[in-house]
């Protein structure tokens, strides 16, 4: 046979093969699930244990989780503006201080410099 034939002769076996398959499964929809995917040890759902359940689980812990980190930030940045907030007034408070004491200290050194000469 020549090449061309060999490969005519595939083509159409696989085509009959394939039309063959076809007719069947449409006559019987239920044969591939019952018994082509059967013996393969396909199943569509398994029932619910401890040990399929884990990875539910650690999602929904994992949603927790990032539900309390959000939080967190939230509380971190309330108490960062508070802080802010407390080291202004403290700021302007020391400041403060500082001046009078600025002035006290240049009055004392302005009556000292009087009492020299007097």
């Amino acid at each position: 046979m020549r090449k061309k034939t060999k490969l005519l002769t595939a083509f159409l076996g696989v085509l009959i093969i394939m039309m063959g398959t076809h007719i069947i499964l449409r006559t019987n929809p239920k044969l591939l699930k019952n018994s082509l995917l059967g013996q393969v040890g396909v199943m569509v759902g398994v029932e619910p244990n401890p040990y399929n359940s884990i990875a539910q689980q650690l999602d929904e812990k994992e949603k927790e989780l990032v539900q309390k980190e959000e939080e967190l930030k939230i509380r971190e940045e309330t108490l960062n503006t508070e802080a802010v907030n407390i080291n202004e007034q403290l700021l302007y408070l020391i400041i403060g201080v500082a001046g009078v004491l600025f002035v006290l200290l240049g009055t004392n050194f302005y009556l000292d410099w009087r009492r020299k000469q007097i």
